[in-house]
Parts: structure tokens; C-alpha cells; sequence
């Protein structure tokens, strides 16, 4: 709800939002509790782009709102082509295709620089069988 007002340019929520929904998204991940990785990570950038809006005060807030929800989802999926597709078709604003596609590119150079592999391939090494034993059911 609030990620909506700050995309329409009628937040009234305190600047913390975007750091307060980070920490409660890192919260839920580190305890296990399932919490989901798209609409958090939307909420997260959509924060990040309203905290960021008095250091660019050409930029309309909505605007800078949606490249940082494109950047930030980017940044954790490290897939620039979902995030990409995902905000452009949830916003209905095509008049920014061109500054999502390079925010995602951008965050997905970036990204790599941080961590080699994406937040969805690092959860799925822990199904993966860790040794050859393991990968043929044998038991040792």
C-alpha cells in the first residue's frame, strides 16, 4: 500500500520505510519464515527511490520510484529480464521502458560485483545433492 502511494507521489509515511521494510524482509529470511522475495523487494525500491528523491529534485518521485523497485528486485534475483518485464507490466508505464531496461542492466553489473549467484539460485543449492553418494541415493 504504501509502495502504491509512493509510486502515485502521495506517500505519507516517514522516510524509514524503505530501510524499515529491508531490515523486517532480512528479518524474515534469516528466521525462515516464508515472506516472499518479489513484493518485498518492490516495497524495499520503491522506499529506496522516495529516500533518494531530495538528492535529485529534477527527477519526479514516482519515476525514481519505479527504477529503484527495477533496481532492487534486480539486485536480489539477479534477473534483469524478469524484473524488468514484471515492474514495466505492473506500472503500465511505457513511456520508461528504455531507463528500466538499462536500471536493471545497471543493477545486474552491480549485483555480480556483491554475489556471484542470485538469491533463488543460492536457495536452490540447498536441495542440491552435496556429493556423488547423495546424488545416487547410495548410503555410505
Amino acid at each position: 500500500m504504501e509502495a502504491q502511494s509512493i509510486l502515485s507521489g502521495h506517500a505519507s509515511f516517514t522516510l524509514l520505510f524503505g530501510p524499515l521494510k529491508l531490515a523486517a524482509t532480512a528479518v524474515s529470511s534469516i528466521s525462515g519464515i516464508p515472506g516472499g522475495i518479489f513484493s518485498p523487494s518492490l516495497a524495499v525500491g520503491a522506499g529506496i527511490g522516495r529516500d533518494l528523491a531530495p538528492l535529485l529534485p529534477g527527477v519526479p518521485p514516482g519515476v525514481l520510484a519505479i527504477l529503484c523497485m527495477t533496481a532492487y528486485l534486480t539486485g536480489v534475483v539477479q534477473a534483469p529480464l524478469t524484473s524488468f518485464v514484471i515492474v514495466s507490466e505492473m506500472t503500465e508505464n511505457h513511456t520508461l521502458v528504455i531507463p528500466i531496461m538499462l536500471a536493471s542492466l545497471i543493477a545486474q553489473a552491480a549485483s555480480k560485483l556483491v554475489c556471484h549467484e542470485g538469491v533463488y539460485h543460492a536457495l536452490a543449492q540447498q536441495f542440491m545433492p552435496r556429493n556423488a553418494s547423495e546424488a545416487q541415493g547410495s548410503v555410505p
